[in-house]
């Protein structure tokens, strides 16, 4: 089997130039770009489906629109009604892939290992929805987007799939490698007046 190429984070020119400012201003942007991700579809009509993931994965997958379930360092996040992405962490999602084919082998659906076409960011802080409301028309009030919610929607017309992973300030972004620079750069412009700063690679 031919050696897989390490691949580059696509904001690796941005952590260069930021390197050595360690400024702690409570607000920061850092790169996930570890993780792996799967896209999974299903047969609506297979009801055995969600328990034979939920064996396979460790996670129940989330059957309420816009939200998402996480367990183990792995979420699932609801897409469609029959489409969900899995969030795993990096290197994990080959195995994870490979036993799901293996235990849906009988079973309508679709698994695509997505982790070569995405990446992640997060955004931590305290004016993180002052940041992400100068491009997002998405209402991210703690009272409407509550932890455990998940939407794909645009940030400064880049396809963004934004969740709100737990009860901090923290809003986790996926969205295409080819866009990430961009975005990057676009929230770094945002929340300049804030004293966003960008930091090394998160877990």
């Amino acid at each position: 089997m031919p050696e897989l190429l390490e691949q580059e984070s696509p904001l690796a020119q941005i952590a260069a130039a930021v390197q050595g400012r360690h400024e702690d201003t409570g607000l920061s942007l850092s790169e996930r770009a570890a993780l792996g991700h799967i896209n999974l579809r299903r047969d609506p009509e297979d009801t055995d489906f969600v328990n034979i993931v939920h064996k396979s994965t460790s996670v129940r997958l989330p059957e309420t629109p816009n939200t998402l379930i996480s367990n183990a360092g792995i979420s699932a996040l609801w897409l469609g009604p029959h489409e969900w992405q899995i969030v795993t962490p990096g290197g994990l999602e080959v195995a994870l892939q490979d036993s799901l084919h293996t235990a849906l082998a009988n079973h309508n659906y679709s698994v695509t290992d997505v982790t070569c076409g995405n990446t992640a960011m997060s955004l931590c802080g305290a004016r993180t929805r002052d940041v992400l409301a100068k491009g997002c028309g998405i209402d991210l009030h703690e009272r409407f987007f509550v932890p455990g919610t998940c939407v794909q929607t645009q940030v400064s017309k880049a396809n963004v799939l934004i969740s709100r992973p737990d009860s901090s300030s923290r809003f986790d972004l996926i969205v295409r490698r080819s866009f990430a620079e961009y975005l990057a750069l676009w929230l770094l412009d945002a929340g300049r007046e804030y004293g966003l700063r960008f930091c090394r690679e998160s877990a």
